[in-house]
């Protein structure tokens, strides 16, 4: 939606035309969204190896990760109320 605005902005401050501002904001709308899609699967691929290398390096203890997920619940509960 940036670029969008951008392309809106930038083509009304040099007072073009609307079908013309249009024609070029609605591009560079879809450039920004498959840019934006690119840099965020990237980034999810960054952290979900960052999490998987981690978990390698420091495991968690059986009776660690059930307290864990006993106090996690109690949590949940308490928020719903």
């Amino acid at each position: 939606m940036c670029g969008f605005a951008v392309a809106v902005i930038g083509g009304l401050a040099v007072e073009n035309a609307g079908t013309i501002v249009l024609a070029r904001a609605l591009p560079s709308m879809l450039i920004c969204y498959l840019a934006g899609t690119l840099i965020g699967l990237v980034a999810q691929a960054c952290v979900r190896e960052h999490t998987e290398n981690y978990r390698k390096k420091t495991p968690v203890r059986e009776e660690e990760m059930h307290a864990l997920e006993r106090h996690l619940r109690e949590v949940v509960r308490a928020e719903r109320g």
